[in-house]
């Protein structure tokens, strides 16, 4: 297999392991036959740091960092709305895609119900998270990434896993550029075919406000006000470094390791979700804590592979051959065995 002449890109720091750009199949998954690794070391962890328990507590300083965003991506989109384009695109890019990604980066610490002890305060918390984005999406964001986590890698419920079809599809470098530009409409159509589900009622309600927000946006400040919004929304979940986690965190860049951490400056404005690893371990711990679980057991987690770029993980995600789609670990659970 031809290799690339970005695969020294140091896109991981790997510690003690070296295995990467291992060559691998590109028609399927790396199949492994090992239970959940989060659930063996939060019960390790557990049983050496039982402390760890009084981080399994709710913080509201969700709820004042949303609105915060909320605000400043308003205002600021009302005030460049009839800029010229060079200033319009250059905030939406830089400016409004970061807000936008921030605030999608609290739906999922909110659909973990981290923020208000009352689920359903949280899930009314994670719609307004929509306002800024103009896209109706934390509600079901919520039932399919419970799954994730529930499920994970095991294909057919997990539906962060790519399709046979991406597979097959985005195999090019130029390919997987295309791949990451519409990110966002993957993984929202994606839920559809691999493992659909009925709407609930606060999916309905989560439609029906966003939807009720964007028709007097559009009816009192006009279109180039919602146009900021959701095309922010689009970059700022799509070809955006801050958006590179969703590669960087379960694709295979090291053999046999299915999450991976990051730790960098990005974790400021991404809330933590860098640290996959202690997330996957703890997903009940809110996202401001979760530095504080590698503090108080650091033997668990300084040996593992982690990223120290996203751009250097979109780098070689495009150019290297031996990553793509199909580098992700898979299992595979029996139709029964589906969540609802």
């Amino acid at each position: 297999m031809k290799k690339s002449l970005l695969l020294d890109i140091p896109a991981i720091k790997v510690g003690v392991f070296d295995k990467m750009d291992f060559d691998k199949s590109h028609e399927s998954f790396h199949w492994i036959e090992h239970p959940e690794p989060h659930v063996i070391r939060r019960k390790l962890i557990l049983a050496k740091y039982p402390e760890i328990e009084k981080l399994f507590t709710n913080d509201p300083i969700s709820i004042y960092i949303l609105l915060v965003v909320v605000f400043l991506q308003l205002t600021i989109a009302y005030y460049v709305r009839n800029s010229t384009w060079c200033v319009y695109l250059g905030c939406l890019y830089l400016v409004g895609a970061t807000l936008s990604h921030t605030s999608q980066m609290l739906v999922h610490d909110l659909t973990h119900f981290t923020c208000f002890k009352s689920i359903t305060l949280n899930k009314f918390a994670a719609m307004l998270c929509n306002v800024p984005t103009g896209i109706p999406s934390a509600i079901s964001f919520g039932r399919y990434h419970r799954d994730h986590h529930l499920y994970m890698n095991k294909v057919g419920v997990d539906t962060d896993l790519p399709t046979e079809w991406e597979m097959k599809f985005f195999v090019t470098p130029f390919r997987k550029i295309f791949f990451l530009l519409f990110l966002p409409f993957f993984y929202a159509i994606r839920p559809y075919f691999v493992n659909p589900k009925r709407w609930d009622s606060f999916e309905f309600m989560n439609y029906l406000f966003i939807f009720t927000i964007n028709y007097f946006f559009v009816k009192y400040i006009g279109w180039s006000f919602m146009l900021y919004l959701v095309v922010s929304s689009l970059i700022g979940m799509g070809f955006h470094p801050i958006a590179m986690h969703v590669i960087a965190e379960h694709y295979e860049f090291v053999e046999g390791q299915e999450t991976y951490s990051y730790y960098g400056i990005l974790n400021i404005p991404n809330l933590n979700v860098g640290y996959h690893i202690e997330h996957h371990d703890f997903p009940m711990v809110p996202w401001r804590r979760l530095p504080e679980i590698r503090k108080m057991a650091p033997e668990f987690y300084e040996n593992l592979p982690y990223h120290s770029s996203y751009v250097a993980v979109a780098l070689k995600y495009v150019f290297s051959c031996n990553i793509g789609p199909w580098s992700r670990i898979g299992r595979i659970i029996k139709d029964e065995q589906k969540s609802e």
